[in-house]
């Protein structure tokens, strides 16, 4: 079912929302993010990704764990980066966040850049025709033995 949606207009909500946007869901996703950190196991120095990283909730406890070496976060929308720059910044205490403005369709790094990648609620939101391309760009980027996690709310 098409959901009317183009990267653009994706972009647009996200920054429109950015700044509330925790209070709004980071509790009701907050269990099932924790699971998924779990179940990732990144390890110091590991090469990884978050796709569609929002407001950094999951990167912030991800890279508090296994360092921040390694680590990108990437977002389409840049008022969730500014949300998340702020969070790393004020919470986590790195000075230059490692942050990437990026459509999840074409993600702007080589063929096989990562040992590890975790993209939550990210793909239901994107345009319809776009789910696919997004999970072949997450496969593309992470090396032959991998781990990929990808946490969503549709089937």
């Amino acid at each position: 079912m098409d959901n009317g949606l183009d990267m653009p207009r994706v972009a647009a909500i996200y920054d429109k929302t950015a700044a509330f946007y925790d209070s709004v869901v980071a509790d009701l996703q907050a269990s099932a993010k924790l699971v998924a950190i779990e179940v990732l196991d990144r390890r110091p120095r590991e090469r990884f990704l978050e796709v569609g990283a929002g407001t950094a909730w999951v990167f912030e406890r991800i890279v508090a764990v296994s360092g921040v070496e390694g680590a990108i976060a990437s977002d389409v929308a840049a008022g969730m980066l500014e949300v998340s720059r702020q969070r790393l910044q004020d919470e986590a205490g790195i000075r230059h966040p490692p942050l990437m403005l990026a459509d999840t369709t074409a993600l702007p790094f080589v063929d096989g850049a990562f040992d590890c990648l975790l993209v939550t609620y990210t793909l239901e939101v994107l345009p319809s025709d776009a789910m696919l391309p997004a999970l072949r760009e997450c496969l593309r980027v992470l090396r032959p033995v991998r781990r990929c996690i990808a946490l969503n709310l549709t089937p």
